[in-house]
């Protein structure tokens, strides 16, 4: 019997929906996918080195193969890997919550961390894009990618990518894989055979662990299947009860302490630890520059070393820490404290409250002789006139976040049910147990906290909602766009799918959103009648519904008639607007001076894998 690690009932019910990048089966109540090219066994991708060895030898290392998992340039330096969520998926907060779930995971079971970036020129990006993959195995010296496409944003599928991460190619790709599974072909969708290609003798390494049936790292047994009923992997001996892709076992965790060579790993940071807290420390110069004075801060800080070993991390760790700020004692009686050498014996409140006091910085020029810090305590006082708190009001468990981004106001989902059956759904319990009524039966399940229950305004008494979205009170044939995205199937993603909070419309067939057509580039926009001659004042944008796709930057013209339209500047010059970062978040765009229009003209400029737009008009009448 095998044992699983970090398995929660979240992964259970949400499974049948998390699928991941192995099932390609089209959900018919939205619009087609785009797909990711160039991806290798379904969700990782090679460097051009190692593709022309591939091409030339039958194997990425070259005519010398050695293993992915053996080989030592491959491993993140000192089992620390820096990781930032680009804004394409920063305000996604289901895809942080998997993600940094995930994480959790693999640094409870390994010495791995992944830490915060700050200007690390090597480091792993999340960002949002078609499907859920990794850009590369292991560590490349260069930024590692993955994406969180749609469906990806479930902890089992991010545990699974991130193994790619931290080194990790397939479980069912091992070179001994026949011995242990039987490939059926006639159920492998014909353009995906090359998925289950075995990798050659010597280009992957197990560490000695034996074929794990459970690794988070195999594929589902019904992986690229035609019929999803049927299996394209047969087990060849008894699972007991084990299942791929579920959650990372116990040999998964020792193949990456194997890897990583952990003990080695741990010895070493606790004693540069240990040997940092027998060492004096010479106070900062001053508080602007918030550094960290030792390469493992993050890992200390992660691991809780801000509060068990608060001297001296709270002064060489600043940054991972969290105690910058101003080089200024808060207490007025920080330094009797001091003197009584609480600096030593309180160091979770001292260094951070009193840190002029405990020197943990100097302000102004740096003393030409280091000043003598607080003494020791030898004895303890049995009586005090006064004393610091016993704790820190704040204490500092985990390493503060980098540059945080700011929780919208908006989502960008409408709080609706997708559904007529959402509400008796919801009272047999099935937002529990059925991912689909999970995800978009939003008011039933009670999810209000990501969805809204308004539409955004812009500030000022101009700023009435023209009704392009969330009520749609205009109609249709106000919309006109220079082309128009067909994707096949009779979807489309026409001029009049432009509102804001547009969804995908299975019944009609409507893209949620406008998109210029495939490959068009060049002067395309998107026009707007208003009905009559109004003050426009502001304008809104969304990417489009469910994926990815989005408009970075546009301009914008006006018109009265319909056909001299005038390119919107503001002093003297063509506006460049700034749009969006990612497909959902609604970015609101206020106009200098509002404009006298009938006619409203998106021309989009930058883009982000699609020139998609949702859009609404804000003034008043003239």
């Amino acid at each position: 019997m095998f044992a699983i690690l970090g398995v929660t009932l979240t992964i259970l019910f949400l499974n049948v929906e998390g699928k991941g990048p192995f099932d390609l089966r089209q959900d018919p109540r939205y619009s087609p996918a785009p797909l990711e090219p160039g991806l290798v066994e379904g969700d990782f991708k090679l460097t051009e080195k190692q593709k022309v060895n591939q091409k030339l030898y039958g194997n990425v290392y070259g005519p010398v193969g050695r293993s992915a998992s053996g080989r030592e340039s491959e491993r993140w330096p000192g089992a620390i890997i820096p990781y930032v969520f680009d804004c394409s998926v920063a305000n996604l907060p289901s895809a942080i919550e998997a993600t940094k779930k995930a994480i959790a995971i693999w640094e409870k079971n390994t010495c791995i961390r992944f830490v915060e970036r700050t200007n690390e020129k090597n480091y792993l990006e999340f960002f949002r894009s078609g499907g859920c993959w990794a850009s590369f195995i292991g560590y490349q010296n260069r930024k590692t990618q993955i994406s969180i496409g749609d469906g990806c944003d479930y902890e089992h599928v991010m545990v699974h990518e991130l193994g790619h991460v931290i080194g990790f190619w397939h479980e069912q790709s091992r070179p001994d894989r026949d011995n242990y599974i039987e490939i059926v072909w006639d159920n492998v969708i014909d353009s995906m055979k090359y998925n289950f290609d075995k990798v050659v003798d010597g280009a992957v390494d197990s560490v000695g662990e034996p074929y794990d049936y459970a690794s988070i790292m195999h594929y589902p047994f019904n992986a690229f299947s035609k019929d999803w009923n049927k299996d394209t992997i047969i087990p060849k001996r008894p699972l007991n009860g084990k299942r791929p892709y579920i959650a990372l076992t116990q040999s998964d965790a020792r193949q990456a302490n194997i890897m990583y060579k952990c003990p080695a790993v741990i010895k070493k940071r606790n004693e540069d630890l240990q040997r940092l807290q027998r060492s004096p420390v010479i106070p900062a110069m001053n508080d602007d520059s918030c550094v960290d004075d030792q390469i493992h801060c993050p890992v200390w800080a992660k691991d809780g070393g801000c509060v068990t070993s608060a001297n001296p991390l709270l002064q060489v760790c600043r940054k991972s820490c969290g105690n910058c700020g101003p080089c200024v004692d808060q207490h007025p009686t920080c330094k009797p404290w001091a003197a009584d050498g609480h600096c030593y014996k309180n160091p979770g409140y001292m260094w951070k409250h009193c840190k002029v006091s405990c020197f943990v910085c100097t302000p102004g020029p740096s003393p030409t002789t280091p000043p003598t810090r607080p003494p020791r305590p030898t004895t303890e006082k049995t009586t005090k006139p006064t004393q610091p708190p016993t704790k820190p009001t704040e204490p500092v468990t985990t390493r503060p976040t980098v540059n945080p981004p700011v929780k919208p106001k908006y989502r960008g989902i409408k709080c609706t049910d997708r559904d007529t059956r959402c509400p008796g759904w919801a009272s047999k319990g099935r937002c529990g147990t059925d991912a689909w009524v999970y995800k978009n039966c939003l008011l039933s399940c009670k999810r209000t906290d990501l969805c809204d229950t308004e539409q955004p305004r812009p500030s000022g008494s101009c700023s009435q909602p023209f009704g392009l979205g969330w009520d749609r009170t205009l109609l249709d044939s106000a919309f006109q766009a220079s082309s128009s995205f067909q994707p096949g199937a009779s979807w489309t993603a026409s001029a009049s799918n432009a509102r804001l909070y547009m969804r995908d419309d299975h019944d009609n067939k409507r893209i949620g959103c406008w998109c210029a057509a495939y490959g068009q580039t060049e002067n395309q926009w998107l026009q707007v009648d208003l009905g009559q001659v109004k003050y426009v004042s502001a304008v809104a944008t969304q990417g489009r519904d469910r994926y990815f796709e989005h408009v970075e930057t546009y301009e914008l013209s006006f018109s009265q008639d319909g056909s001299v339209f005038k390119n919107y500047k503001e002093n003297g010059s063509v506006k460049l607007f700034t749009g969006n970062c990612d497909h959902v978040t609604p970015v609101i765009n206020k106009l200098a001076q509002p404009v006298r229009a009938r006619f409203v003209r998106f021309h989009p400029k930058q883009h982000y894998a699609g020139m998609c737009m949702r859009t609404e008009v804000y003034g008043c009448n003239v």
